[in-house]
């Protein structure tokens, strides 16, 4: 055998080789390429339970927060009824009542005698005191003159 036919016949036999070792290779690309495909629907079944239990749970926790914010605001509507109650009620009536007590005092302010009423009411006190003592005098003298 010639160089040239042992090349070929080497040429040959690595062509076979290459051919099986490229069939072996695209066997396990096609094995690896259905286990990606499988772990793939995987993940996608996985990733749309997660978004579902998600979904439920969002659902859950706005409905919780809804109905929070619904006593919170009819906790809050009763108190404001109750403070305006409160205002209504006792605090008016006891502005009502000071407006009343002031108005009364008011009037004993405006009954009550001025300065210039007291000078000449102690003027008059005066006079009568004196009248008084010689009167009362005069009354003495008369019982020892009797």
């Amino acid at each position: 055998m010639t160089n040239e036919e042992m090349v070929a016949q080497l040429q040959s036999m690595m062509d076979a080789q290459d051919h099986r070792l490229d069939n072996k290779l695209s066997a396990m690309e096609q094995r690896q390429d259905e286990k990606f495909s499988a772990i793939d629907k995987k993940f996608s079944a996985l990733e749309q339970c997660v978004d579902e239990k998600f979904s439920a749970l969002e659902q859950r926790v706005d409905e919780k927060l809804s109905s929070m914010e619904q006593r919170v605001d009819e906790k809050l509507a009763n108190q404001t009824v109750q403070i305006n109650l409160l205002l209504e009620n006792e605090v008016a009536q006891k502005i009502g009542s000071i407006y009343d007590k002031l108005d009364s005092i008011s009037e004993k302010l405006d009954r009550m005698p001025t300065a210039e009423d007291m000078e000449i009411t102690t003027g008059r006190i005066d006079v009568l005191e004196s009248i008084v003592k010689k009167l009362s005098r005069d009354v003495a003298q008369l019982k020892k003159a009797n």
